[in-house]
């Protein structure tokens, strides 16, 4: 399970819980101030990504830290290419279609401010992603969509639920189709 910690220190930890919901281990994936709310991604048996929030100093960017050993060790988090503006963030891994094992990641689109949320696709396993979609833009600053939280239900379509403007919780669906004539329309066929 990704928690964090924000006490004192601001860090994610995995809790590794069993069946009757008690906690038997948890593993730190980040130390200090700077990385919190993680977002994981299994790939595989093996491996994993965890994408967290940046609390740090600038520039602010989204964290990464990976694993290759089913999750015993983790890598020293980097920043990736992704801005954060201190703010969560949700990623999920596309199944079926013609985007099958691509990543996509709900991310305020800035380094400053919550006033764009948006949809990322990286086809690359998170060396490089694109911006696909912005669900919200709002060039006052003031306004905030923020918290993502996605999932893929068994019909395969996506939903997509966030806090709309400190005021609403906005669910957007979308399916494989709507992803590809995306990717399609930013990418080309790359």
């Amino acid at each position: 399970v990704p928690a964090y910690h924000e006490f004192i220190g601001k860090f994610a930890e995995l809790i590794d819980v069993d069946m009757d919901g008690n906690v038997y281990n948890k593993r730190r994936l980040s130390w200090g101030r700077e990385a919190l709310q993680p977002s994981i991604m299994v790939r595989n048996p093996e491996q994993a990504q965890v994408y967290m929030r940046y609390a740090g100093a600038k520039p602010s960017r989204v964290m990464l830290t990976e694993t290759a050993d089913k999750g015993y060790s983790w890598t020293t988090p980097i920043k990736t290419q992704l801005p954060n503006p201190d703010a969560a963030i949700a990623v999920l891994g596309v199944r079926g279609g013609a985007l099958e094992d691509a990543l996509i990641m709900a991310f305020n689109n800035s380094p400053e401010s919550r006033n764009r949320l948006s949809l990322g696709l990286s086809k690359d396993n998170g060396k490089s992603w694109v911006v696909l979609h912005d669900f919200e833009y709002d060039q006052n600053t003031a306004e905030r969509f923020s918290y993502p939280y996605m999932i893929q239900t068994t019909n395969g379509h996506y939903h997509l639920v966030y806090a709309w403007n400190r005021s609403l919780i906005k669910h957007v669906v979308f399916n494989n189709r709507w992803l590809e004539q995306r990717a399609l329309a930013t990418l080309g066929n790359n």
